[in-house]
């Protein structure tokens, strides 16, 4: 015999001819369109919640675990957009990341994200005046509209 525990759950049947609603974040105003990102994560379970994240938004989504990962990306192929996280493991952070392939490649936008917003690099230099910086967790909404804003910058 058996030994646990079952639950059953009863939810609302919808009326008769109902549409599902779309969940808020299917109503963006300017989803991805196709372009590159580059996720930079050195945490692999948050990797793959964010390229899950830029695949369903319309983005066609890279990945690295490091900054030196990141760049030699970067050297490969075309990336329109760099989504960093500030704390990397194993060398340069996310922040001198950013720095670099500002340097390098000047015309692809750049998206911090921490779960520090607090942080300073730099001695002084508050690094958020630089770049645009999204807050850990976030949603999935604005992550859309950070990206899309730092696109179109």
């Amino acid at each position: 015999s058996r030994v646990g525990t079952t639950f059953r759950l009863y939810l609302p049947r919808a009326p008769e001819g109902a549409e599902a609603e779309a969940p808020v974040e299917r109503g963006l105003q300017d989803p991805g369109r196709g372009e590159v990102v580059l996720a930079v994560e050195d945490n692999a379970a948050l990797r793959r919640v964010v390229l899950r994240q830029l695949h369903d938004l319309g983005y066609r989504a890279l990945e690295a675990e490091s900054a030196a990962a990141a760049l030699a990306t970067c050297e490969r192929e075309k990336v329109d957009l760099l989504f960093t996280d500030v704390i990397l493991a194993g060398g340069a952070d996310g922040y001198a990341l950013a720095r670099e392939v500002r340097r390098r490649w000047p015309e692809t936008a750049i998206v911090l994200t921490s779960g520090f917003p607090q942080m300073k690099f730099d001695g002084d230099s508050d690094w958020t005046d630089e770049f645009v910086l999204l807050s850990k967790p976030h949603r999935r909404r604005d992550l859309a509209q950070a990206l899309r804003a730092a696109l179109e910058t």
